[in-house]
C-alpha cells in the first residue's frame, strides 16, 4: 500500500471543482508540500526493495495512520473532526 499525502505536482493547476474554497485549499496543500513526485517515487522504490507492505511518505501523516490504528475509531474520528474544524476556521473567506 502506498499512501502519499499531498505532494508537489502540477495537479493544482488542473483541479476542477464547483467549490472554490476546496480548490484553493487543495492548491495550498499541494504547493506547500516539502516533497515532490520524484521524492515520492524514490520512497516507493525503496519501500518495495525492502519488502515493506506500507509506504507512508510523510512523517505527520504516518503519525496519524499509527494513531488511527492504535485507538478506537470514535476517538480517531473525534480528533479528525477537531482538526478539520481548526483548519476550516483558519481559511480565508472568498472575496
Amino acid at each position: 500500500m502506498v499512501c502519499p499525502a499531498f505532494f508537489r505536482t502540477n495537479l493544482a493547476e488542473s483541479v476542477r471543482t464547483a467549490n472554490a474554497d476546496m480548490a484553493r485549499l487543495t492548491a495550498k496543500l499541494i504547493n506547500k508540500s516539502p516533497i515532490g513526485a520524484d521524492e515520492i517515487a524514490a520512497q516507493v522504490l525503496a519501500g518495495v526493495a525492502k519488502g515493506d507492505f506500507h509506504v507512508l511518505t510523510h512523517v505527520k501523516e504516518k503519525r496519524i495512520w499509527l494513531f488511527k490504528r492504535a485507538v478506537p475509531f470514535a476517538i480517531y474520528a473525534a480528533a479528525m473532526r477537531r482538526q478539520m474544524a481548526k483548519m476550516m476556521a483558519k481559511r480565508k473567506p472568498l472575496s
